[in-house]
């Protein structure tokens, strides 16, 4: 099988790939995890943490294995020609794409009902929600996520010229900036005065910054395996740096589309509030 590979690979220049079982087990993990969250809107609490519980070892186990595999398919065996990295260019640009698409209908849903409630007399945010003050804790997190974009693109550039040290600390230095993001907006959630229940405001509110949250995670914890990598020397000499690309790009998409949050949710959307 493996020559098979080998010799198609060198006869097209692209990687077909074999068969695997990882895609197979990850979606049945996101199934799990799609399941837990119904129940728990639902308050059906019977089997939930358990098939929650399962579904993230899974998800976990089932990610870990996957990656291990694409890590091996590069370092070892010179899978990834600049044909195939070309491909995982486009496919990333293409799947940040559709990130787009779907926190622009959340913003698509905000901007309908701000400017229709205020076509209407009526006032937004609607009477009776506390806002969030744009000058506090948000304005904090988006000096530290401007900030991690700008120390991710550092660590970037060095691993271009194969400075392992200086992408060591651009690395570092971004995912410190991270979690103290994360740990600011759990804050936030705590001091807030209205929840996800209370009318569409809460709704759209908790669900645009909450997904946006759930991306700096994934985004950490994707630097963080970068970091990993960039110990073990997989960033340097012949090898090439598209895994770390790639997490600067899913990064830099957080940065912007927090950057909308912040002045279309934060500031634009309470306006009225603070006048």
């Amino acid at each position: 099988m493996l020559l098979q590979v080998l010799f198609k690979l060198l006869a097209s220049g692209f990687h077909v790939l074999g068969l695997s079982l990882w895609p197979f087990s990850t979606s049945i993990s996101a199934l799990g995890l799609v399941y837990t969250f119904l129940s728990w809107i639902n308050e059906v609490d019977s089997v939930a943490f358990y098939v929650l519980l399962s579904s993230i070892v899974l998800m976990v186990a089932s990610l870990t294995l996957w990656w291990s595999d694409v890590i091996k398919e590069g370092l070892y065996l010179g899978c990834h020609t600049s044909v195939v990295v070309r491909g995982f260019r486009l496919g990333m640009f293409f799947f940040l794409l559709s990130e787009g698409s779907f926190f622009f209908s959340f913003f698509g849903a905000f901007f309908f009902f701000k400017i229709g409630t205020n076509s209407e007399g009526m006032p937004w945010p609607p009477e009776g929600i506390f806002v969030v003050d744009y000058a506090g804790i948000p304005l904090l997190n988006t000096v530290l996520l401007v900030s991690s974009g700008v120390t991710v693109t550092v660590g970037l550039k060095a691993a271009k010229h194969y400075n392992r040290i200086s992408t060591l600390w651009g690395l570092k230095y971004s995912i410190f900036l991270g979690v103290i993001f994360s740990c600011l907006q759990l804050e936030e959630y705590k001091e807030c005065y209205f929840t996800m229940m209370d009318g569409v405001y809460g709704s759209l509110f908790f669900m645009m910054t909450g997904f946006h949250g759930l991306h700096v995670c994934i985004g950490t914890i994707f630097l963080t395996i970068m970091l990993f990598r960039c110990y073990f020397g997989h960033f340097e000499k012949p090898f090439n740096y598209f895994g770390l690309e790639a997490a600067v790009w899913y990064w830099h998409f957080v940065d912007i589309i927090w950057i909308l949050l912040y002045l279309l949710v934060y500031c634009w959307g309470s306006l009225e509030y603070f006048n």
